[in-house]
């Protein structure tokens, strides 16, 4: 239970919100859509690991024997011990997705939730952007799809906003975070003070705010450990 007397997610509830937070799904729990303004196509295999057990989704349009070798397969991926480690029937996965159509992309990444006090990590001021707009003279095109990214955080210099963490993609419990810092004012702790402002909106909202990002992505890795967030699972997206 937390300080209001509510259950506090187990690792795997949490990556459950993950995935209904990322893309949309079907009646079925299949996935239907990226949930973003956006005419990518979701993954066609999503699969979710945590220390406490793992989900999957597949995309509707897949053919129900597809699914079940899928299913098969997915099966042998015990409950991980070491998150960063891919999973063990990785390459059997590819293989017979790539059977079916080619793969085209695979991610992998960890996800992440806060800790229950979210302090920034220091004195750097953030400002609600209300006018998503106005960001595109410093972000340009990106913003096109922060369509319905509110709340929007920023640090201004000089009344021009240099970082930003808005919500990426949004389900009804929770919020994901999407990070922008331009890149002559990296290194200053900007996204992380941002990223601290944004989640504690999302949490005056009643919102579960939740990170995650590529393993490649240092950057953002970076701005996870600042924070002191706890890192909850990891999952691989083959598309």
């Amino acid at each position: 239970m937390d300080q209001n007397g509510a259950s506090t997610p187990t690792a795997l509830d949490l990556m459950e919100l993950h995935v209904r937070t990322l893309f949309r799904h079907d009646d079925a729990g299949r996935l239907s859509a990226v949930n973003e303004v956006t005419d990518q196509p979701p993954p066609s295999l999503f699969l979710g690991r945590t220390l406490i057990g793992n989900l999957w989704r597949v995309r509707r349009d897949l053919h129900v024997t597809l699914v079940r070798e899928l299913e098969t397969i997915v099966a042998l991926e015990r409950v991980a011990t070491d998150l960063r480690q891919s999973p063990v029937p990785f390459q059997c996965l590819l293989d017979v997705l790539n059977q079916h159509a080619p793969v085209k992309r695979v991610w992998q990444g960890p996800a992440w939730h806060f800790p229950d006090e979210i302090v920034p990590p220091n004195d750097i001021r953030t400002v609600i952007v209300t006018n998503i707009e106005l960001l595109s003279a410093t972000f340009g095109g990106a913003v096109e799809s922060w369509v319905d990214c509110h709340p929007c955080l920023a640090v201004v210099e000089h009344d021009v906003p240099v970082a930003v963490c808005f919500s990426s993609r949004s389900s009804a419990a929770a919020s994901e975070a999407g990070v922008e810092t331009l890149a002559a004012f990296r290194g200053r702790g900007y996204a992380s003070a941002v990223t601290a402002a944004w989640a504690r909106a999302i949490r005056d909202l009643g919102r579960i705010p939740l990170y995650s990002t590529s393993w490649d992505n240092l950057a953002s890795r970076g701005v996870a450990r600042r924070l002191g967030l706890t890192l909850y699972g990891a999952d691989v997206h083959f598309t």
